[in-house]
């Protein structure tokens, strides 16, 4: 996640469409894997560049230089120092997911050692699947959100939040 965020993604939605930001996360006691953009101006284009992130990923070696501080930042953010709050507030979101130690450390393993034939083979065995049965969740003005579902062939459902 961290490197489809910080090359592909970075590269498409941030730099070339305009948006604030533009990321995407795993969580891997849920196996979410996210997208979100931030005050994105082009809502339909974006969507696709999510689509296609499956396919790049998919298909386009990670050079290893990129995989490598793809691998740093992830121990990093692993590893960083939390303050108390951040301490309680992080052992109670294991208990409640039940990620042990144990699992913690596995995670941890896997990540450095990763290479790109195993992150790619991984990325063929889950994303297709998982880009099928994908949600999608858009805050916006109404107006963008009907200019959107004229174009979209999965329409989406809109719902005011106030």
């Amino acid at each position: 996640a961290r490197q489809l965020s910080n090359g592909y993604l970075y590269r498409h939605i941030r730099v070339q469409g305009g948006a604030y930001g533009g990321s995407c996360h795993y969580e891997p006691v849920s196996g979410l894997f996210a997208f979100l953009s931030y005050r994105d101006p082009h809502l339909i284009e974006t969507l696709d560049i999510y689509r296609h992130a499956v396919d790049f990923v998919c298909n386009n070696p990670v050079p290893q230089e990129e995989l490598e501080k793809a691998v740093i930042g992830t121990i990093g953010a692993l590893d960083k120092p939390l303050d108390p709050a951040g301490r309680g507030y992080t052992a109670m979101i294991r208990e409640f997911s039940g990620m042990t130690d144990p699992m913690r450390r596995r995670f941890r393993e896997e990540v450095l050692a990763i290479t790109t034939k195993r992150l790619q083979d991984a990325a063929r065995r889950y994303f297709p699947a998982a880009a099928e049965a994908a949600v999608v969740a858009v805050c916006a003005p109404e107006e963008r959100l009907h200019a959107a579902n004229e174009v979209l062939e999965k329409k989406l459902e809109i719902e005011k939040l106030s």
